[in-house]
């Protein structure tokens, strides 16, 4: 039996195609994996978690270099984030000393302040003294002034009282 040349061409074109869409996607998955292995890490990247690089990619081609370039991307971020935590740590380590020298500084002018109040006390307590013996002092010399008076008062009643002795 001769099959008509109509069905032979449809089969012919069906086989075709069903082999070229096969073989396209096989071809398409093995052309498409290092793609998907660098986007993978990428993603992976995106969320913060820099350790996975892009798969081993040895095709030899443009994708085993952006592989490789992105490896080289990832070390030097990772080495970034690094030296970031290490200056934060030093931070942190700095801002507790600084924090203590200030907490020590504080306590220093509290102490200069209580001293300075207990000067500023112990002077008015010095210029209430010395009003006092300003005081003192000079009812001592109204009082001097006074019994020298009196003295030459008693002075003068015993000389009086010599001379009338004397002439008696």
């Amino acid at each position: 039996t001769v099959v008509p040349e109509w069905l032979f061409i449809a089969g012919t074109l069906a086989f075709g195609v069903f082999w070229t869409g096969l073989f396209g996607f096989f071809t398409a998955k093995w052309l498409l994996r290092p793609l998907l292995k660098v986007t993978s890490a990428m993603q992976e990247a995106a969320t913060g978690n820099l350790s996975p690089g892009a798969a081993a990619i040895s095709s030899r081609d443009e994708m085993q270099m952006l592989g490789e370039s992105l490896d080289r991307m990832l070390e030097q971020f990772r080495i970034i984030v690094t030296g970031i935590k290490d200056n934060s740590i030093l931070t942190d380590k700095h801002i507790a000393e600084l924090q203590g020298a200030v907490g020590q500084s504080a306590a220093q002018l509290e102490g200069l302040a209580n001293d300075s109040e207990s000067i500023t006390s112990g002077t008015e307590q010095q210029a209430e003294a010395a009003a006092g013996l300003n005081q003192s002092a000079d009812a001592l010399y109204q009082s001097a002034v006074r019994m020298q008076e009196e003295a030459a008062i008693a002075r003068e009643k015993t000389n009086d009282m010599n001379a009338a002795a004397d002439q008696s």
